[in-house]
């Protein structure tokens, strides 16, 4: 079952700025600057998205409740990454399970900071390593409900790698395919166990790309925030409609909304069957969330 993390703060921003552009009040070299400045290194859920992922427990409780019954095993991997780890606390503590951390499962570009500067006259965004969560920081905002033994004993989980480039990314991807893949994980999870991953849209896009067979490659974007800007709008800040998934890229074609889930079932061997895909929980009274 793979998971995206609800609405974040940086999500929030880049629609607004997004809907700026939609309306012709900022030009898309204007918006990508202003976003690229505004953003946060490792943002944690908005208003909304924390209700998001509320309603995602409620409904993963009944999803995973159901497979209990079946005496399925059930394990859950999560993100590092502060807003993957709010929303899977939701659906842990609804649950009454513990979730185990994994680096692989961070977003594409992982943890990085941005700022302007100048190179002779001519202003470009400059990346640099971010403020990423340490094993100790995510153990005391969450006591006892994460496993956090893969994580760096000591400083931030990414070890302050800083951006991480598109062929790094892709990487990380097919070695996380072949471990879903894999005999060993076939037999630890078994024949009716669920494995949830609790991720983020990019890297769950390369995912899915991976375990349909895709060849992706000749329709990548880069995948940082003016290749998240430039896969939904073009030049002129036009949305981008397509009824081919050739005609689009891996991101767009396997794009997953907050909050949303998609369930497959991968074989050891063969084409995955997808059982749903981008289903998002329905909005339910807002006292029932408490």
């Amino acid at each position: 079952l793979l998971v995206r993390h609800a609405q974040s703060e940086n999500n929030k921003l880049q629609n607004s700025i997004q809907q700026f552009v939609l309306l012709g009040k900022k030009n898309p070299a204007e918006a990508k600057f202003e976003w690229m400045e505004m953003r946060q290194d490792d943002p944690e859920l908005s208003a909304e998205g924390c209700q998001q992922a509320k309603v995602l427990g409620l409904r993963l409780k009944k999803v995973l409740k159901r497979h209990g019954k079946k005496g399925a095993r059930i394990k859950i991997l999560v993100s590092p990454m502060l807003r993957a780890l709010q929303t899977a606390s939701h659906v842990l503590r609804s649950c009454g399970m513990q979730g185990d951390v994994r680096g692989e499962l961070a977003e594409v570009g992982g943890v990085y900071s941005t700022s302007r500067v100048l190179r002779g006259g001519v202003p470009f965004i400059e990346k640099g390593p971010g403020r990423a969560l340490s094993k100790q920081q995510i153990e005391e905002k969450f006591p006892a409900l994460f496993d956090t033994s893969s994580l760096v004993e000591q400083g931030p989980w990414d070890c302050n790698r800083g951006f991480e480039s598109i062929s790094e990314s892709i990487a990380r991807s097919n070695k996380l395919c072949a471990w879903l893949r894999s005999p060993e994980t076939h037999e630890e999870v078994g024949p009716d166990g669920l494995l949830v991953l609790i991720s983020h849209s990019d890297l769950l896009a390369l995912l899915q790309s991976d375990l349909a067979g895709d060849n992706f490659k000749e329709f990548l974007e880069s995948p940082d925030l003016s290749g998240s800007y430039s896969r939904r709008y073009g030049k002129r800040g036009e949305q981008l409609m397509s009824s081919s998934p050739m005609d689009q890229n891996v991101f767009s074609t396997y794009k997953t909304s907050p909050a949303a889930s998609t369930l497959i079932d991968i074989p050891r061997e063969g084409l995955q069957r997808v059982i749903w895909r981008n289903q998002v929980a329905p909005p339910v009274p807002s006292c029932s969330l408490l």
